[in-house]
């Protein structure tokens, strides 16, 4: 990959950081809000699902294609928008009259893990550019993550759908979702390895 667009990457990878770090405090506002409704919540659980953090650490990564720039890019994202996250909810949000000293504890838990994840989640992106089994591996990261918060973490059941609809509804989509996008992966390998062998 040229140096040409080296500025513009990593220009999207704060941009996309910090767009979703707004968007998350601002959909915490009116999710934990008297106007609540089903479909807020539901956002809410979506925005502040780990693995669609652990999502834009990877995309970061994906971004700039190379492991070494993969793994800065995954801190710089996840940075961006723990940032944005806060930011906004001093000033527009949920937290706003608690001042930074209030938060600093907080803050300074999620820079840690956003400069200890960051990196791995970061090179997992640069990798899902490469077609072997290192590249089908860091391509199913976000998906097999998303399936198990969704079934597991968050309990995905039966019972989900009667308690908040809405929800679950949402959960179902992300881990079909998940399933697909990993399809896709395994598809790629196994016709990449198909090529190689003929």
């Amino acid at each position: 990959m040229d140096d040409y667009g080296q500025p513009m990457r990593w220009t999207w990878t704060v941009l996309l950081g910090v767009t979703l770090g707004v968007a998350t405090s601002a959909v915490d506002v009116v999710a934990g809000g008297l106007d609540q409704t089903p479909l807020w919540r539901a956002a809410s659980m979506l925005l502040n699902a780990g693995w669609v953090w652990a999502g834009l650490a990877v995309l970061g990564g994906w971004l700039l294609a190379t492991p070494w720039r993969g793994a800065v890019a995954g801190v710089v994202s996840l940075i961006s928008a723990v940032a944005a996250y806060y930011c906004y909810g001093l000033v527009l949000g949920d937290r706003v009259g608690l001042g930074f000293s209030g938060l600093s504890a907080q803050v300074r838990l999620w820079l840690i893990m956003a400069v200890l994840a960051g990196p791995l989640l970061g090179l997992a992106g640069a990798l899902a550019h490469r077609c072997g089994l290192v590249g089908l591996i860091a391509a199913l990261v976000v998906p097999v993550g998303a399936t198990v918060e969704m079934l597991v973490r968050r309990s995905l059941g039966s019972e989900s759908f009667m308690i908040d609809p809405w929800q679950a509804w949402t959960q179902l989509a992300v881990v079909i979702a998940s399933t697909c996008a990993a399809a896709l992966a395994v598809r790629r390998w196994v016709s990449t390895r198909t090529v190689t062998v003929r």
